[in-house]
């Protein structure tokens, strides 16, 4: 089923998040697929102007999955800057090298196939930011890799912080216990870690950027 947006989000996106070919094509093969998950085009445009902002030249993202954030976070980049993306799934990854072949951001992006938590334990690159859009379970312990590779003035920013209404007691849509608490004791964690700058922007998932002091 294709995701459907509120009025409000419809008419940011209208104004402010036009998509370009490549992350209309994401968009419309997702409908009835596997791939059927991604941030909303306004979430997209605000992380990419997060990243312009601190110019941002290489970033970590956990999660690719159809690589519509990806994309987002490439385009954000300079020609020289790059994306690691990691990702669970080689089909997932082969599935996006096809789309992105040829273009603009081919060259700015590495993928790392296999479980993040063992992955990023091996990873020793710094970044500037680390976008988390993966198992809800392993959060904290991507916090935990991202504040050690993060470079100071760099940014978390992770999604659905809010798990459908879950984490302020309005839920809108079932969830894993599990998954409702790891992401209330995520929250927590952040909020209250004294090398960060953090607040929630009330997306509708909730979207957490947090600044490595």
């Amino acid at each position: 089923m294709a995701r459907k947006y509120s009025k409000r989000d419809e008419y940011i996106n209208s104004l402010f998040a036009h998509e370009d070919e490549l992350l209309q094509d994401i968009t419309s093969t997702q409908i009835d697929s596997e791939f059927n998950m991604q941030i909303s085009p306004y979430e997209g445009k605000i992380i990419y102007l997060l990243l312009k902002m601190i110019g941002a030249k290489n970033v970590i993202e956990i999660g690719m999955l159809a690589g519509y954030s990806a994309t987002w976070i490439a385009h954000a980049l300079p020609h020289d800057g790059k994306l690691y993306s990691f990702e669970r799934t080689m089909h997932a990854v082969e599935k996006y090298k096809r789309k992105i072949a040829g273009s603009a951001i081919a060259q700015r992006i590495e993928f790392i196939v296999g479980d993040a938590r063992e992955k990023l334990a091996e990873f020793n690159t710094p970044v500037d930011a680390v976008f988390i859009d993966a198992d809800k379970a392993s959060y904290s312990q991507y916090f935990q890799e991202a504040k050690r590779l993060l470079k100071p003035g760099g940014l978390v920013i992770a999604d659905n912080v809010f798990l459908f209404g879950h984490t302020y007691e309005e839920p809108s849509r079932q969830a894993k216990n599990v998954a409702i608490q790891s992401i209330k004791a995520f929250n927590q964690l952040v909020a209250q870690d004294p090398a960060f700058e953090s607040v929630i922007l009330p997306t509708s998932e909730g979207l957490l950027i947090a600044r490595k002091i």
